[in-house]
């Protein structure tokens, strides 16, 4: 290990005396735990649906909709005309504008579950306390305009009352640390996935200063877990460059879903997308599993 890894390890263990999430008894919930509200951002890049963007407002709409039907929807828009737009629109959709908080914050696109924080709780219940971690967001490593995004999150965050920024002292220099919702999932009871090529070693890798025994600090500190299980990739054509979030989820504790082809040929998919591969064995020896069809797909990496 590197004088610079070495110090991001020190920084990382300094700060869990009282002070980081798990040392204040918080955890990252699964996803089927009770929530109350789903943050969305209302689409605006030309470039993310080429030819599509209007059809893309409806798409939203609806999923505020269903989502509106069972808890709060939390819409960031940049300003009055953005809100008033989309305010026509979920109306039009059916959506109970009642249960829509808008909140105005101008981001570079609308992929929330990367750029706003990671929520993490304390206790169950009507006692439970909320908390926000927020991670930087870099544009997935690979695009230039994220700055708004970034902020955005930062200002959802600081609603909180208690909040972080992982940061850590890198040779006398704070550096904050790169992590998307995406790339990462729970089981709430301690147990993480991820993939190698996101955070470790790949081309566009988050965080190549920090390595695997310092991004497991990192995680536990911040997200309370306990065991993470590195997957090595994930699949061919993400621009995220190996979130785990489009393959492979927990459903329950200790189970987990994960998508299977055997149609595409290995241009088409990366190999830890194989029934057979490492992957599965992992999986295999800590989880039960289940697979799923999963489409062929193109390749662009």
């Amino acid at each position: 290990m590197n004088d610079t890894k070495s110090a991001a390890l020190a920084a990382a263990g300094a700060m869990t005396h009282g002070r980081t999430p798990r040392a204040l008894g918080f955890r990252m919930p699964a996803e089927w735990e009770p929530q109350a509200a789903v943050w969305l951002a209302w689409p605006h890049h030309r470039t993310d649906w080429p030819v599509k963007k209007a059809a893309i407002y409806w798409t939203f709409a609806e999923i505020a909709r269903l989502v509106s039907e069972v808890e709060r929807v939390r819409l960031l828009v940049a300003d009055r005309r953005e809100r008033s737009h989309a305010t026509k629109v979920l109306g039009l959709s059916g959506v109970d504008l009642a249960q829509v908080d808008f909140v105005e914050a101008h981001t570079n696109r609308s992929w929330t579950r990367d750029s706003l924080p990671c929520f993490v709780v304390k206790g169950r219940g009507k006692s439970r306390e909320v908390g926000a971690v927020k991670f930087r967001f870099d544009g997935w490593g690979r695009y230039r305009d994220h700055q708004l995004d970034d902020a955005a999150g930062i200002q959802v965050a600081e609603r909180m009352p208690k909040h972080w920024l992982p940061t850590l002292d890198v040779q006398g220099k704070l550096q904050r640390v790169v992590l998307e919702g995406g790339s990462i999932d729970v089981d709430g009871e301690g147990t993480i996935f991820t993939t190698e090529r996101c955070l470790l070693h790949g081309q566009h890798s988050r965080n190549a200063w920090l390595d695997r025994p310092g991004t497991e600090q990192v995680l536990s500190d911040f997200l309370g877990v306990s065991k993470v299980l590195w997957l090595p990739d994930g699949i061919a054509g993400d621009d995220t460059s190996g979130h785990v979030d489009d393959f492979c989820r927990f459903v329950a504790p200790g189970k987990v879903v994960m998508c299977d082809t055997k149609t595409a040929t290995p241009r088409d998919l990366c190999v830890s997308l194989k029934f057979s591969c490492p992957l599965c064995k992992i999986i295999a020896k800590e989880l039960h599993h289940q697979k799923c069809n999963y489409p062929k797909g193109n390749s662009n990496q």
